[in-house]
């Protein structure tokens, strides 16, 4: 998992970087939202790419793979975290700005 946890960390920082330069208002909740969702890939479409190319069962196909179930898991954390970065005020942090 530690190929997964670079990939996403790396990610995630490099997208909620550029988001903040590009917006500057954002808050950080938005960013690590913003961040860690885009950071993530399709399994199903990964894996399909992999299989179809024969390379599974090579060193970069499991690499891979193990990348891509941290992922998958990594999205659970991301959902709990979602409504303890709202700020539990009824609102959405990502509502637009009026």
């Amino acid at each position: 998992f530690g190929l997964g946890t670079c990939q996403y960390l790396g990610s995630g920082l490099l997208i909620a970087g550029l988001a903040s330069v590009f917006n500057p208002s954002l808050p950080s909740s938005a960013l690590v939202v913003l961040g860690g969702s885009l950071a993530l890939s399709s399994s199903a479409f990964g894996l399909q790419l992999l299989r179809d190319n024969s390379q599974m069962g090579t060193r970069f196909g499991r690499a891979s793979f193990g990348v891509l179930l941290f992922q998958d898991l990594a999205v659970v954390p991301l959902l709990v975290m979602l409504p303890l970065l709202g700020g539990g005020e009824g609102g959405s942090f990502v509502q637009a700005r009026m």
